[in-house]
């Protein structure tokens, strides 16, 4: 469920953040593109993973409009806020090679498609989260801490606003 974050738990998500965004912004002849691509064409859901995170999440969800979108569900489901460091964010190796600085944030947090998990977990399980990383051969980073209240952005030990606020399925 979305609902289960309880303060003080972890915030993690699987694999890397971006990509399938960063597709869409670009020409379809670039090199950019290219990298990019599977991101957007083959997004590889983490169902198997989700599986054996059940046994220590107590909130998930799938990162399909956006981890600004979609981490808020989780915090308006808990009544819970969050702190996130987005330098944490995990990205493709070359993200800052072929994506825009003024395109970071719509990508990393407004961006979805990627199909990636969020999810928040209790710190005493932060040993078995890693072993399923291991297992599946899957990245798993902690990006934050869910709090009180508040929902906060960081980077470099300051707090930013972020005017990414995910994909809306009835904008038009």
């Amino acid at each position: 469920l979305r609902s289960g974050a309880k303060v003080n738990d972890d915030i993690y998500i699987t694999g890397t953040i971006g990509g399938a965004r960063a597709a869409l912004l670009m020409n379809k002849r670039s090199f950019g593109y290219k990298y990019f691509e599977k991101n957007l064409k083959n997004p590889q859901p983490r169902v198997d993973v989700g599986l054996d995170l059940s046994k220590y999440a107590n909130s998930c969800i799938d990162i399909s409009d956006g981890i600004a979108k979609d981490l808020k569900c989780i915090c308006d489901d808990s009544k819970k806020g969050f702190i996130v460091n987005i330098d944490s964010i995990p990205r493709r190796v070359h993200f800052e090679k072929y994506v825009k600085k003024s395109q970071y944030e719509e990508c990393l947090l407004g961006g979805g498609e990627d199909y990636e998990l969020c999810f928040t977990a209790p710190s005493k399980f932060r040993r078995q989260i890693q072993d399923i990383s291991k297992k599946h051969k899957t990245k798993i980073t902690k990006i934050g801490v869910i709090t009180n209240k508040s929902c906060k952005y960081m980077s470099n030990s300051k707090e930013i606003s972020i005017s990414s606020r995910g994909y809306d399925h009835f904008k038009i």
